[in-house]
């Protein structure tokens, strides 16, 4: 799980000709970050950092890699941050009168990327809770998805209508020209893959 970070503690140890040991090098990042959680100010951008940059990372050598499970992994991770955000964003005036939420927050992010197969929370959320609500609404949400597709589709073909009856001006004639073309275009190709 620290494997990028590792050559940081090591560096630590060499550096202090073996006074201080990665491990209690490492443990006191971890009590210092805890703090800092529990008390510390801009402890949602930690927070927030925590279950970023570390994820960010090992997803971009996900896409990168050979192998397809990390691939899942981190999806699912994502799928799960993204839930997580949703759901933090609407009960957020409720969330801050729990003492020492962004240290919970933090704990519940770094267990759902932990790379252990069975005690990744991210695989535990997804496959509990919201494949069962994906399935459930499946249905709804494509026909959803389908009727904006329609209404964003309708609405481009009206603008460029609009633009084509207020395009009179002959010194704008040549962009707008250029423009309806493209935008046409680009329906037709929605329209087709549509149907």
């Amino acid at each position: 799980m620290i494997a990028p970070f590792s050559q940081v503690f090591v560096m630590a140890e060499k550096y202090s000709q073996g006074r201080v040991k990665r491990t209690y090098a490492f443990w006191g990042v971890c009590v210092f970050a805890a703090l800092y959680l529990l008390f510390g100010y801009g402890a949602a951008l930690v927070a927030n950092l925590i279950g970023f940059v570390y994820p960010a990372y090992k997803s971009c050598k996900a896409i990168e890699s050979e192998d397809k499970d990390d691939d899942t992994l981190w999806l699912t991770y994502w799928v799960v941050f993204a839930f997580f955000g949703v759901i933090e964003y609407f009960t957020d005036i409720l969330l801050w009168w729990i003492p020492f939420y962004f240290f919970l927050k933090c704990i519940f992010l770094i267990w759902c990327f932990v790379p252990w197969e069975n005690y990744n929370g991210s695989f535990l959320i997804y496959n509990n809770i919201i494949k069962k609500l994906v399935s459930r609404y499946e249905k709804k949400i494509d026909q959803g998805l389908k009727e904006a597709s329609a209404i964003a589709r309708d609405a481009a073909r009206q603008g460029i209508s609009m633009v084509k009856d207020h395009a009179s001006d002959p010194a704008n004639m040549g962009k707008v020209a250029g423009f309806v073309s493209k935008a046409s275009e680009l329906v037709e190709e929605e329209s087709k893959k549509d149907s």
